[in-house]
């Protein structure tokens, strides 16, 4: 970001409405006590002790308020603000000037709305928000017209170049620093007149009018110097440094560099040093490439050395406004404490009331879920006798009539009255075993699954002995092979014995006579798997 004079004006204006609470009549000694807590927080103020004159400004604002003296809050409103901004919260700041601008206007005091229009657009222009700056550096300059005050026009106007600069508005900007010579020219005051030549030579160099800016430039500095004003010079100096490197001049842009880097030594400004150093080896690094690097070095540095500066200042900002919040949120807990002494009974009737709303909801929602579980358990006891019923009813019959066919299947002698024998009794087993499945449905939502850990081979071994003598008459061999003798797992004995046994009973009705079914049972990591070919 580069520090321009303007900028650093803005800056320098913010407390601009302190001064209002010289105007004293006869007063309470309440407001006489806010009136030397606010004069306090303006002397911690120009101590540069920033949070310390924040919180008793708040002090002072509060009493002002209870007493609804509403030109002193706003007063409080506006240090307030430029203690926000000297703490590096400019969103803080802005909300404060806003709060006093809002008092103004209804006060309908112009001279202060003047004053505060223009600490504003400052606020937004250092925020680096130069649209919303606009609008109150132009209402600040409507007002100061008609009072026809010279010096504070020619703040307004400075202000107003700057930020038409930072909207690159060139021909707007150069048009209000020229207003704002005119206007330090006649008044005579030479340190404002080299700081608009500054903005000016700012101005011309973006327009790239080099020759003008230069020659801005050049009387800025040599008025600054014989004012003696330190900050406004080495700025200026830097910015004819830069455009006297690209212009190829870099033997008197080191001069002038040097010389900036002398006085950003004695002012502290680590970061004009920085920008110097940096300028300095854009300079040497042709002629004096060795020491071009040596500025590098230090422009590094000193940029290392900022960072760490700017983290313990931001940590200490927030830890002050951490305590400062802290502080607020104590009296709001307070007032809360005195407002719930008034309301705790009102509250605690609402709550019984509610609790006992919602018993009587609890009661009656687990009576009507007690109820409807119980239809369900009705529902479904129905349904599954009625599925046993039915199942156990077709059975029977069909039991009948696959015994029959097979018994006349054995009698019959005439082979073509033997298939059709054989096809009735295949159809039944068919229909037979659909109805063995939906009576093992039944039985699995009937019976309680009761797991075993055991070794399931010994299980699977019964259920296939028990399906040989269901493959005999049929001729048909069934063999057992085991991967191992013992094969551990948790299982359900009636969903084994059902799922073994319904493999083997398809499997021997698909075979045909003198066939042979090999079975194996192996296992493969988790898992046990049955195979019948």
């Amino acid at each position: 970001m580069r520090l321009t004079i303007a900028m650093l004006v803005a800056l320098l204006v913010l407390p601009a409405t302190v001064g209002c609470h010289d105007k004293k009549t006869a007063r309470s000694s309440i407001l006489n006590d806010a009136d030397s807590t606010l004069e306090h927080a303006y002397v911690l103020y120009d101590e540069a002790k920033y949070q310390q004159s924040l919180n008793l400004a708040r002090m002072a604002k509060g009493i002002y308020e209870r007493h609804d003296d509403q030109a002193m809050v706003s007063d409080c409103y506006s240090h307030i603000a430029a203690c926000f901004q000297r703490l590096g919260d400019v969103d803080s700041g802005i909300t404060n000037t806003i709060k006093g601008m809002e008092i103004e206007e209804k006060l309908g005091d112009n001279e202060r709305l003047s004053s505060t229009y223009n600490n504003l657009a400052g606020l937004y222009l250092t925020a680096g928000r130069p649209e919303e700056a606009l609008a109150f550096i132009d209402k600040a300059i409507e007002i100061e017209r008609g009072f026809n005050n010279s010096p504070r026009l020619s703040i307004r106007y400075g202000i107003a170049a700057e930020i038409h600069l930072k909207l690159l508005n060139l021909d707007s900007a150069l048009n209000y620093i020229t207003m704002a010579h005119e206007l330090d020219t006649r008044a005579g005051d030479s340190v404002k007149i080299a700081r608009r030549l500054s903005v000016m030579g700012d101005i011309y160099s973006k327009m790239n009018r080099k020759a003008d800016a230069e020659s801005a430039y050049r009387q800025s500095i040599a008025l600054l110097e014989q004012n003696g004003e330190i900050t406004s010079r080495m700025i200026t100096c830097q910015h004819l440094a830069s455009l006297l490197i690209d212009e190829g001049k870099n033997r008197e842009a080191v001069e002038l560099l040097t010389t900036s880097t002398r006085l950003s030594e004695n002012t502290g400004a680590k970061l004009v040093r920085m920008k110097n150093y940096e300028s300095l080896a854009k300079a040497l690094k042709h002629d004096n490439p060795a020491l071009a690097i040596d500025y590098m070095t230090r422009s590094n540095n000193l940029k290392d050395s900022i960072n760490r500066q700017e983290t313990s200042e931001l940590t200490a900002k927030y830890a002050a406004q951490f305590r400062s919040q802290q502080q607020e949120l104590t009296i709001a807990r307070q007032q809360r404490q005195i407002q719930r002494q008034y309301f705790f009974i009102a509250g605690a009737l609402a709550l019984a009331a509610v609790l006992l709303a919602a018993v009587v909801a609890l009661f009656y929602f687990l009576r009507y879920r007690a109820r409807s579980q119980r239809i369900l358990q009705r529902v479904s006891k129905e349904r599954q006798d009625f599925l046993t019923s039915l199942t156990n009813e077709f059975r029977q019959p069909l039991t009948v009539i696959i015994g029959q066919s097979q018994a006349l299947q054995q009698q019959e002698k005439n082979p073509a009255r033997q298939e059709q024998l054989e096809a009735i009794a295949r159809q039944g087993q068919s229909v037979l075993s659909l109805v063995n499945q939906m009576i093992n449905v039944s039985n699995i939502n009937r019976h309680r699954a009761n797991w075993y850990h055991d070794n399931v081979v010994t299980l699977v071994e019964m259920t296939i002995e028990n399906a040989r003598t269901m493959a005999h008459p049929r001729h048909v061999t069934i063999d057992f092979v085991a991967e191992r003798s013992t094969i551990e797992m948790d299982f359900i004995p009636y969903y084994i014995d059902n799922v073994v046994s319904g493999v083997l009973y398809n499997a021997i009705n698909l075979s045909d006579r003198g066939e042979r079914i090999v079975t194996t049972l192996r296992r493969r990591d988790d898992k046990v798997i049955f195979s019948a070919i």
